[in-house]
């Protein structure tokens, strides 16, 4: 639900909003943090006299804020130096003005104005250009609607944004920025509809609401992560709520048409895994049920454990006893009106306008047309349904100052968060989670941007506009987004965002592309391999010829040496074998010139040693060299 009291996109709101919330640090209640606000315009503006109406208008004009008439006049009771004089009022002494307000305000207007620098540079490097004024302005716009949670499909940097803050979720600069703004709206939507209602910090009425299908899927986890979180947050709030009165003053139940259409869902995964066959889901919570279930009965089970699961938390099916249709007296949705919604909202089906119909004029008639306060409206209708928020919001049918009759989960967790929550603690709820609305905000966008590429894709295959294998790699990647919602993290969000900006086709042509990729990396390996085949081939004739080289020059070294050492010893022997025969043959030449004797004798012994010392030299000599033959040979 949009924020009554902040109306228009301007960068002094943003920077006051967060101002709420530190003033709310400070245990001041909203009517004291509005006299703050007050004060410093009566100090600023140097206002004397003056009446409520005129404090409205300067709120609007320096701050931004629509307030109610009565919420202002409480306000200014608050403050002492102010004395009223019939509808005026007049600034009897000096006020108390606390001279941080501004120092305060203008430190977060250069905070609030750095991160909107950041987001400016972030879109930029994606779009990789500068943006234009005009461009700088609908960022802005987007991200203000962003803070104060302002749903359209037509917005362009939404999904950037969404993605900016993921990424920045551990940058504190950014993060406390932005959920500072998150919280300060919350504290903001105290002053819708009736203000006074928020002066109690106690619930003590009785509300009962009415979980369509989604939410009821969303408390198990069924349709992702940020979904889960959020429902939780308010089951857990709404049970704390409880515990404080010790009575179950707030109730969760559905109606009778929810339940079925639960039933129908796990009836449906029933069929198809008794078929065997598990077909694409596009939506997420019956694509969660099949791949939890592995035989038929395992679905049948799950429907039975999950409405003990529902009962268990005290979520009950609504006795429709009670109620009949036949009570036209507060039927807030006649077919006249049915007429105008169907030609207002063409996308909408029969179908569709037919059950908002039914449950728009059952809530009214559990309110009993008490519409006009949030706290004593006693009944909504909770739904993320586009569909039935849009009409509930219809003017033929909400009308002025009143509560819609059909809400969302964020809207119900703040209003009632803020109602029993005096300031920012641990058990803050998840709303006001700059990262957690992010997620929710990008599983939104692909649930529908699946369904219309599901649609799509059927269109192209039945008109054979896609090959099998082209339909099959979409619905692959349709199932891998689909997936990836359950859990989204940085990596994750920047694929989102990239699936969101792509069209079926481009699907297509990413496949070919990475197809072309691979076969290109296939033959550059096949090149790499056949070379390296080649140059371990022309390394082997290389270490052959080295090896023949080498052994070649081997070979030569060991004849040198073994010439080398053939020679050694034939020097070593031959001259001494030369002189031995030699001297044997001078004995033997003068041994025959003499005829006998001593002398004779003699000649005739160095003649036969002589002889004899050559041959055994001669023979010592052959077997050194035999030897060394026979070494080379077995070294060899």
């Amino acid at each position: 639900m949009p924020n009554m009291m902040i109306t228009e996109p301007k960068k002094e709101c943003i920077a006051s909003i967060a101002m709420y919330r530190e003033l709310v640090d400070k245990g001041l209640d909203i009517y004291d943090i509005l006299a703050e606000f007050i004060k410093y315009i009566l100090f600023d503006k140097k206002i004397i006299k003056f009446k409520s109406q005129d404090i409205n208008k300067y709120l609007k004009e320096v701050f931004n804020y629509s307030v109610p008439d009565v919420a202002v006049k409480e306000s200014i009771r608050k403050i002492e130096s102010i004395k009223p004089e019939g509808d005026e009022y007049t600034v009897i002494s000096d006020l108390k003005y606390d001279a941080k307000f501004l120092e305060n305000k203008e430190r977060l207007e250069k905070d609030t104005e750095a991160v909107f620098e950041n987001l400016i540079s972030f879109i930029e490097l994606k779009h990789k250009r500068t943006l234009t004024a005009s461009e700088r302005t609908s960022v802005f716009k987007e991200l203000y609607d962003f803070l104060l949670k302002n749903d359209s499909r037509n917005h362009n940097y939404t999904k950037l944004i969404s993605l900016w803050i993921i990424q920045n979720s551990s940058d504190g600069s950014v993060k406390d920025v932005i959920n500072t703004i998150n919280e300060g709206i919350l504290v903001t939507t105290a002053f819708e509809y009736t203000p006074s209602e928020n002066k109690d910090k106690t619930w003590d009425k009785p509300l009962t609401l009415y979980f369509d299908v989604e939410n009821l899927f969303s408390l198990e986890g069924l349709n992702g992560e940020p979904y889960k979180s959020l429902s939780n947050d308010l089951l857990e709030l709404i049970q704390n709520c409880n515990k404080k009165r010790k009575e179950k003053l707030i109730n969760i139940k559905y109606f009778g048409s929810v339940k079925r259409e639960v039933e129908s869902y796990y009836n449906a995964a029933f069929e198809l895994l008794r078929k065997g066959r598990k077909t694409f889901q596009n939506k997420t919570a019956m694509a969660n049920i099949l791949a939890s279930c592995e035989y038929p009965s395992d679905a049948q089970e799950k429907k039975t454990r999950f409405f003990q699961w529902l009962k268990y938390r005290d979520i009950i099916e609504y006795d429709e006893s009670t109620y009949s249709e036949e009570d036209y007296k507060y039927n807030i949705i006649d077919n006249e009106t049915i007429i105008k919604l169907k030609e207002q909202f063409s996308r909408y089906n029969e179908n569709e306008l037919e059950n908002i119909q039914k449950v728009l004029n059952k809530i009214n008639y559990l309110r009993k047309g008490q519409n006009n306060s949030f706290y004593n409206s006693g009944h909504f209708f909770v739904t993320g349904t586009r569909a039935m928020l849009n009409i509930a919001k219809h003017s033929d049918i909400l009308r002025p100052e009143s509560v819609p009759l059909a809400t969302n989960v964020e809207y119900l967790t703040e209003r009632i968060w803020s109602k029993t929550n005096a300031s920012f603690g641990s058990n803050k709820p998840n709303t006001v989670n700059a990262v957690i609305i992010a997620k929710l905000i990008l599983s939104n966008r692909v649930h529908v941007s699946i369904n219309e590429k599901y649609e799509e894709l059927q269109k192209e295959y039945k008109e054979n506009h896609l090959s099998e294998d082209d339909a099959n790699e979409i619905l692959a990647n349709l199932k891998e987004t689909r997936n990836s919602l359950n859990k989204i993290n940085n990596e994750s969000a920047e694929q989102i965002v990239e699936f969101l900006d792509s069209p079926i086709d481009a699907i297509i042509e990413k496949k070919n592309a990475i197809l072309a990729q691979v076969q290109e990396k296939e033959e550059r390996i096949s090149i790499l391999e056949r070379e390296k085949e080649e140059s371990i081939s022309i390394s082997e004739q290389e270490k052959e010829k080295i090896n023949e080289q080498l052994e070649k020059f081997q070979e030569e070294e060991e004849t040198k040496k073994y010439q080398q050492k053939k020679n050694h010893i034939q020097r070593l022997f031959i001259p001494f074998i030369i002189i031995s025969f030699i001297i044997s043959g001078i004995s033997a030449f003068i041994v025959k010139l003499l005829s006998s004797g001593l002398p004779k004798l003699m000649f005739d012994i160095l003649n036969t040693l002589g002889f004899m010392n050559g041959i055994i030299l001669l023979s010592i000599m052959f077997i050194n060299l035999r030897l060394l033959e026979k070494k080379r040979n077995k070294d060899w």
